[in-house]
């Protein structure tokens, strides 16, 4: 497959770029609503039954029964892989 490394490093540059954004805007909500409560959680975080019921109850909430039918089951799976084609 034939990649052009500029195009590489460009998108990459973007990704960066996006998660230092993200961190900005989520430090300046912070800042414009201190009296929130926030609970910091690793996407992989929310497929652990034990961490999900941890974040439930840091915010005083109760999943519902099936809650455990849900967590750690995949969803959303691709049936191809996408492989991109240049011009």
């Amino acid at each position: 497959m034939f990649v052009v490394q500029w195009l590489t490093n460009y998108e990459l540059a973007c990704l960066k770029w996006y998660v230092r954004e993200t961190e900005a805007q989520m430090e300046e909500f912070k800042k414009q609503f201190p009296r929130i409560k926030y609970y910091e959680v690793e996407i992989k975080d929310l497929n652990s039954l034990a961490k999900v019921q941890k974040l439930l109850d840091f915010f005083g909430c109760k999943g519902k029964k099936s809650l455990t039918e849900a967590v750690g089951i995949p969803r959303n799976i691709k049936k191809t892989k996408f492989v991109p084609t240049f011009v």
